[in-house]
């Protein structure tokens, strides 16, 4: 699975995501799943995953899953009611008060002179929660109305 991380991806021509399931032991898979910052981020990656999750857990449960999904329209409609709600306003004020100015950034660029190399290889961390954890901090994330994804970015 390293190994096929650290192929990088050719940006013309071809799929700037893979799939590869691995076998490990006779009831042992992996997915690894991979994709091209230039198609996807960590948001939407955490949406796919929580969306294929839920499609198989209703597989695993003998469910026929709904397969039928919102258009990218339906998504713009939903983030422009958002903009417009008191939530929105609320948050965006609360916002402005704590950062009145725009801070100097977290990370500059120091060392890219150094690299000459075209294409870097990339690394990948595994973290794995207990499923108590996790669970608290997905209450967490209801009680205060954002996502698990902003909890998480937020620890």
């Amino acid at each position: 699975m390293q190994q096929r991380f650290n192929q990088p991806f050719e940006l013309l021509g071809n799929p700037l995501f893979r799939y590869d399931l691995v076998k490990t032991h006779e009831d042992c898979y992996y997915w690894l799943m991979q994709y091209h910052h230039l198609i996807a981020d960590g948001y939407s990656i955490a949406l796919l995953h929580r969306s294929l999750a839920n499609l198989y857990s209703q597989l695993a449960q003998g469910q026929t899953p709904d397969l039928t999904s919102s258009s990218y329209t339906h998504y713009i409609r939903d983030d422009r009611n958002y903009v417009e709600s008191n939530q929105f306003e609320q948050q965006r004020r609360y916002w402005l008060e704590q950062y009145p100015t725009l801070p100097e950034p977290l990370l500059k660029p120091r060392y890219r002179s150094r690299f000459t190399d075209p294409l870097m290889g990339s690394g990948c961390e595994a973290f794995f929660l207990p499923r108590d954890v996790y669970q608290q901090l997905n209450n967490l994330a209801k009680q205060e109305q954002v996502t698990f994804l902003h909890v998480m970015l937020g620890q």
